[in-house]
C-alpha cells in the first residue's frame, strides 16, 4: 500500500531481490494531514520481509537509493504493546508489604525492649537509639505506604482519563492532588472523583498518623530486685575471737577476771558496769530510738536478720488500793505520791566490795520489779490532818527474770529510711553467772597464762557451760545498763487548785476503801485523775520520765495533758527499750557481723511499652484503608490494559501530541505556569481515547483529545503510527 492509499502489487515471486519501481510522491505524515516537502529525484522501492507472523502483516524498512530519506534499517511501525508488565503490580505489592514488615518489626522492637533498662551499666539499647530507629521505622513506613498508594492513584486516575471527558482545568487539578494538599479543598475534584480524592486524602493523612507510633514506648523509673549475699552488724554474745583470755576479756561486754590460770569469774560491783556501754544506753532511752543504722545494700533494699539477745520475761498484776500519801505541805496544800517504783536486784552488784554473793540455782537469780501507779481519787476531808491524807490509785505490777531470746528483725529502707519489724522468741532464762564455787570460779582451762596472772592468747579449752556463762554475761549486762535508769522512785505531786469537787455516790471502786477511812460527805472525793498541773520529779537519777515510757513522750504542746506524767512499763515496753539498745550495741561496737540474703530493689529507668495501642492502630488502621484502595489501583490497571507512570514527563509528551485542538488550545500557555494557561485550554474537555479516523497500515493513534476527536480505546488493537510507507 501507498503512503495515499493506492494499492501495488508485491514483488512478483515474493524474493527479496524483487523491487518494483514507483514514482516518487511526497510522503504524508500519518494523522497530520501535511504533506512535508520532499527532495526530487529520489526513488523509493519496498521490499516485503520475510516473517513469522500472518502474512498480511508486513513489517516495511526502507532503503536509500540516492539522496536522502530514511536510515537504512528503520523501522515502519512504531506501535505501543498491550499489558500491565510486572513492575507495576510488584511495586504496588511489595511497598504495601514493606509497610507492614515495618509496622510488624516496629511492634516487635518495642516488645523486645519492654521492661528492659534504658540506661545505666547494662543498657539493651541506648535511648538515643531507640528515638532515632524508631523515627526511621515510622518514617519508612509512611514512605512505603505512600508510594504502594501512589501507584494506586496513578493507575486509577489514567483509568478515569480514558472513562470521562473531563476539563484541563479538572485534570490539572486531579494531577495535583497528591503534591498540593490545598487542592483537597476545592470542590471540583471531589464532584469529578469522590474516590480518588479519598485515596489523596488517606496519601496526606498518613503523613500525620505515623507520628504516633514512636509515642508508644516511654522510660519510667522501675524497681529491678535482685539478691546480694552481704554482710551485716550483729550482735553474738557468745563471740571471743580466738578463745583466747585476751580476746574473751576484749570482746566481753561484762568485764571478767581472771581468777587463776584455768578459771575466771564475773568481775566485782565496781567494774561491772561499762561508761560507753551506759552513755549509749542513756542516749537510747532518752531519744527513744536506736543509733542509726546506715543501709548495708543501698537506697532501697532489706534483709532479715537472726540472733540471740537480750530479753525481760515478765509477769503481771494489777490491784487498786489506797496509799497514804509520803508527804503533805499544809502552805502548800500538795499530795505527794509515788506513781513510779523501780528496783533491780542483781546479786553481782549487791555484795559490796568483795566477790558477788553466790547462786545455787540453775539459772541467774537476777530480776526486776517494777510499780507503776496511776491515781483516781484522794480523801479530801482528811486534808486537814496530815497524818490521814491517802489517795485511791492503780497499781500495776510487773516482775521480771533476766533471759535470752531468738530475735527476728526484718530490716526495710525505702529511700534509705529505715523501718523493722521484730519478733521475739523466748529462749530460757540467763545460767546461774555465779555458781557456788570457790571464789565463784567458772573453770576454762588454759584461759590464763602458765605463769603470771594475765589473760592468755593462746586458744583456751571452753566447755559448753563455761561458753553459756560468757554468754550469759553478755546479755546481762545489756539488760542491767538499761534498768540501770529506772532504778528508782518517781514522784508526782498534785497542786490544791486543781482540787475538782464531786457530787453524788463516791465510785464503786473505792467505796468500801473511802468508808473504811472517813464517813462520806458530798464533798468528800478530791479527783486525781488529772495531772496537768503536778510537779514530777526523779528520783535517785531515774529518767523514766524521759523515756517512752511516759505515754507523754511525744506530746510537746503547751496545753494541760503535756505535763501529765503516766507510766506503762510492761513486758512489751521493757523489751521495746531493751532491743533498741542491743541493736545499738551493734552499731557502737562494731565487734560482729552475720551474713545475710539482702533483696535490693534499685530503681531504673526502663522501657515502657505500656500503650501498644498507639503504635497498632496507626500502623495496621492505615494498612487496612490501604488495602482497598490498593485493590481499586489493581483493578484499574487491568481495565487499562496498559501501566500508567506516576509523574512521567515521557508519558505526558506521548500522550497529548495527536490533537490539534489541543495544540492550538495549549499553544498560548506554551512557557508553563498556572498564570499562562489560557482561559480556552482550562475550559477545554478533553479524554484519553482513540483518535477517530487516524491511522495507517492497521495502526491506530491515541493520546488526549476533544469529544468527537476520540473515542474508548479497544483493547488488544494496535496503536502507534507508520513512520512511512
Amino acid at each position: 500500500m501507498s503512503r495515499n492509499g493506492t494499492k501495488y502489487n508485491p514483488v512478483p515471486g515474493g524474493t527479496a531481490t524483487g523491487i518494483s519501481q514507483i514514482s516518487p510522491i511526497p510522503r504524508k505524515t500519518v494523522g497530520s494531514g501535511a504533506l512535508p516537502n520532499e527532495k526530487n529525484g529520489t526513488n523509493y522501492h519496498t521490499v516485503p520481509l520475510e516473517t513469522e507472523r500472518n502474512p498480511s502483516y508486513v513489517s516495511l524498512i526502507s532503503r536509500e537509493i540516492a539522496g536522502s530519506g530514511p536510515a537504512q534499517n528503520e523501522p515502519a511501525l512504531i506501535t505501543s504493546s498491550w499489558g500491565i508488565g510486572w513492575k507495576i503490580p510488584a511495586l504496588m505489592t511489595a511497598t504495601y508489604f514493606l509497610a507492614l514488615g515495618i509496622a510488624v518489626t516496629h511492634y516487635l522492637l518495642f516488645h523486645y525492649i519492654d521492661r528492659k533498662p534504658a540506661d545505666g551499666a547494662h543498657p539493651v539499647v541506648r535511648q538515643s537509639y531507640v528515638a532515632t530507629a524508631s523515627n526511621i521505622l515510622s518514617n519508612a513506613f509512611g514512605f512505603a505506604i505512600r508510594a504502594s498508594m501512589a501507584v494506586a492513584f496513578t493507575q486509577y486516575l489514567w483509568h478515569l482519563l480514558r472513562a470521562h471527558s473531563m476539563k484541563v482545568s479538572t485534570i490539572e487539578l486531579l494531577f495535583c492532588l497528591r503534591t498540593n494538599p490545598v487542592h483537597l479543598f476545592n470542590y471540583t475534584a471531589y464532584a469529578a472523583t469522590p474516590s480518588l480524592c479519598a485515596l489523596a486524602i488517606f496519601i496526606w493523612g498518613t503523613q500525620v498518623v505515623t507520628g504516633f507510633p514512636p509515642g508508644a514506648i516511654s522510660v519510667i523509673t522501675s524497681q529491678a530486685i535482685h539478691y546480694k549475699v552481704m554482710p551485716a552488724p550483729s550482735f553474738n554474745a557468745s563471740f571471743m575471737g580466738n578463745g583466747s583470755g585476751v580476746d574473751a576479756q576484749k570482746f566481753a561486754l561484762m568485764p571478767i577476771a581472771l581468777v587463776d590460770t584455768n578459771s575466771f569469774r564475773r568481775a566485782i560491783a565496781d567494774a561491772a558496769y561499762d561508761n560507753l556501754l551506759l552513755r549509749m544506753s542513756y542516749q537510747v532511752m532518752v531519744s527513744g530510738e536506736t543509733l542509726p543504722m546506715p543501709s548495708i545494700c543501698g537506697v532501697n533494699c532489706s534483709y532479715i536478720m537472726e540472733f540471740e539477745g537480750p530479753y525481760l520475761g515478765c509477769e503481771h498484776s494489777t490491784s487498786a488500793d489506797w496509799y497514804n500519801t509520803t508527804s503533805y505541805q499544809i502552805d502548800v496544800g500538795n499530795l505527794s505520791v509515788y506513781i513510779y517504783q523501780g528496783s533491780v536486784y542483781d546479786p553481782g552488784q549487791v555484795a559490796g566490795p568483795g566477790p558477788p554473793l553466790p547462786n545455787k540455782g540453775t539459772y541467774s537469780a537476777n530480776y526486776y520489779n517494777g510499780t507503776t501507779l496511776y491515781p483516781l481519787v484522794a480523801n479530801k476531808a482528811a486534808l486537814t490532818n496530815s497524818a490521814n491524807t491517802s489517795v485511791l490509785a492503780r497499781s500495776d505490777n510487773v516482775k521480771c527474770s533476766f533471759q535470752r531470746a531468738k530475735y527476728t528483725i526484718n530490716h526495710q529502707y525505702i529511700n534509705s529510711v529505715h523501718s523493722r519489724s521484730i519478733i521475739a522468741e523466748p529462749i530460757d532464762k540467763l545460767v546461774n553467772l555465779i555458781p557456788p564455787t570457790h571464789d565463784n570460779a567458772i573453770s576454762v582451762p588454759e584461759i590464763g597464762v602458765p605463769k603470771g596472772f594475765d589473760f592468755g592468747t593462746t586458744p583456751a579449752n571452753w566447755s559448753d557451760s563455761a561458753k553459756a556463762v560468757y554468754r550469759d554475761l553478755q546479755h546481762c549486762q545489756i539488760i542491767d545498763s538499761m534498768l540501770y535508769y529506772i532504778d528508782g522512785n518517781f514522784t508526782a505531786r498534785q497542786r490544791q487548785d486543781s482540787w475538782k469537787e464531786l457530787g453524788g455516790a463516791i465510785p464503786s471502786l473505792a467505796q468500801h476503801l473511802y468508808q473504811a477511812s472517813t464517813p462520806y460527805s458530798k464533798h468528800a472525793i478530791k479527783d486525781f485523775s488529772d495531772f496537768s498541773l503536778a510537779r514530777a520529779d526523779g528520783i535517785q537519777g531515774v529518767i523514766i520520765e524521759r523515756t517512752r515510757f511516759n505515754t507523754a513522750f511525744d506530746n510537746l504542746q503547751p496545753i494541760a495533758d503535756s505535763g501529765k506524767p503516766q507510766f506503762i512499763v510492761n513486758q512489751t515496753t521493757l523489751n521495746d527499750q531493751l532491743i533498741n539498745i542491743t541493736m545499738s550495741v551493734m552499731m557502737a561496737y562494731n565487734q560482729w557481723s552475720t551474713q545475710v540474703n539482702a533483696t535490693v530493689v534499685d530503681s531504673v529507668n526502663v522501657y515502657s511499652f505500656s500503650q501498644p495501642l498507639v503504635l497498632i492502630l496507626p500502623y495496621f488502621i492505615s494498612l487496612a484503608v490501604a488495602l482497598p484502595f490498593m485493590i481499586l489501583g489493581f483493578a484499574a490497571l487491568v481495565r487499562n490494559g496498559v501501566s500508567a507512570t506516576d509523574g512521567g514527563f515521557m508519558q505526558i509528551i506521548a500522550t497529548s501530541t495527536g490533537s490539534a485542538v489541543l495544540d492550538r488550545a495549549a499553544a498560548g500557555g506554551c512557557l508553563g505556569g498556572d498564570e499562562n494557561a489560557p482561559r480556552e485550554l482550562q475550559e477545554l474537555k478533553i479524554r484519553f481515547g482513540e483518535f477517530v479516523g487516524r491511522g495507517d497500515a492497521g495502526v491506530k493513534r491515541a493520546g488526549f483529545g476533544v469529544d468527537g476527536e476520540v473515542k474508548p480505546l479497544r483493547k488488544g488493537a494496535q496503536y502507534g503510527i507508520a513512520r512511512w510507507i
